[in-house]
């Protein structure tokens, strides 16, 4: 899964230097360390928006009903606007 991940980086990448006007991740591993490296490099790479996919939070029930869910998308919120 991480080559993939570097892969999909690196065109994004790539795409960024070309004049992409709005460049977007979606992150799909709901692995939390894979979640955190992913948002650690988006500045690098150029990232303007990041979006969590289904695998991570499906609806707003989860953060409502799982402290332990809120928390973990708490962090990431905070982390990706650092």
């Amino acid at each position: 899964m991480k080559s993939w991940l570097f892969l999909i980086q690196w065109l994004s990448f790539l795409i960024c230097l070309n004049g992409a006007t709005k460049h977007s991740w979606v992150l799909l591993d709901n692995s939390e360390e894979a979640v955190l490296d992913a948002i650690k490099r988006s500045a690098f790479y150029g990232v303007q928006e990041i979006q969590l996919s289904h695998d991570i939070i499906m609806d707003i029930d989860e953060i409502l009903e799982s402290e332990q869910k809120k928390q973990e998308i708490t962090t990431y919120a905070r982390l990706a606007h650092q």
